[in-house]
């Protein structure tokens, strides 16, 4: 874009250059693909511009090279931002943690990352953790009327990245994806679906983050039935179960088929009532 401006500042210019040409712009600018490249010629030729006044379109087209220049710039800065985040992240000790979580990659784990934090004291509880995020709901009661709503007053920055994460998490892992579905089909739209996801995924990803295990450490991410590990079974029960409970494999039946097909709610037997 920088470069299309750059060399063709106004509309009016634009429309003048021959097909041919732009199409060798777009190649030169790694677009290849001829629909596309079809439909960005049409677009050029069919656009009008907003005003006609030759004094007003001159002195913003000796704008745009300006402008052009602070994107680069902008653009360059950023870039050399990203690398040096990059760095930091890799040589951070407890980065090792978020590389294992499903969808969180080289974008999300370094959010997820910065949201945690390193000081583990300073949440006693998933609950805690949770709450100040905004992703648990908050619950108003009056008298007999009862109402949920998703929590107002919160860091939205971290809100939205345990959110967002909960979002990738559902193409990467099974038992995300198996939990999203059920609570779409129980009636929640796209975002509650996802900020439930996002619920459980905090339980689970606290105790990774207290006890530093990641996740395929403890063997919970979905496996063939039966090929789920006894200490893999007691710490997933514990870390998706708000009641941070181990229990032996007799209180829950069929967890293995559970773990491999993502029954939705994990949580203990009491929990579940």
């Amino acid at each position: 874009m920088c470069d299309l401006l750059d060399r063709w500042p106004t509309l009016e210019q634009l429309q003048k250059v021959p097909v041919s040409r732009l199409r060798q712009f777009f190649h030169r600018h790694h677009c290849r693909q001829a629909k596309l490249i079809a439909t960005r010629i049409e677009e050029i030729g069919t656009a009008r511009p907003a005003l006609k006044d030759r004094a007003i379109v001159e002195v913003q087209a000796s704008v745009v090279p300006v402008l052009v220049q602070v994107l680069r710039t902008l653009r360059s800065g950023i870039e050399k931002l990203d690398r040096q985040m990059a760095e930091a992240v890799a040589e951070h000790p407890d980065y090792y943690l978020y590389q294992s979580l499903p969808g969180a990659g080289p974008v999300m784990a370094p959010r997820l990352l910065a949201a945690m934090g390193t000081q583990r004291e300073r949440y006693s509880s998933a609950q805690e953790l949770q709450a100040f995020s905004g992703i648990a709901p908050v619950m108003e009661q009056s008298g007999k009327s009862k109402w949920v709503h998703s929590r107002w007053r919160c860091p939205k920055f971290l809100r939205q990245s345990f959110h967002e994460w909960a979002g990738h998490s559902i193409r990467f892992c099974p038992w995300a994806r198996a939990f999203y579905q059920q609570q779409r089909t129980r009636g929640k739209g796209h975002h509650a679906a996802t900020r439930s996801l996002a619920f459980k995924w905090m339980r689970i990803l606290f105790r990774c983050w207290q006890d530093r295990v990641p996740l395929v450490k403890v063997g919970f991410m979905p496996l063939p039935r039966g090929e789920l590990s006894q200490e893999g079974w007691h710490f997933l029960c514990r870390m998706g179960c708000s009641c941070n409970r181990s229990y032996r494999a007799g209180l829950y039946t069929g967890f293995n088929f559970l773990a491999s097909s993502g029954l939705a709610d994990v949580l203990c037997r009491p929990c579940r009532g």
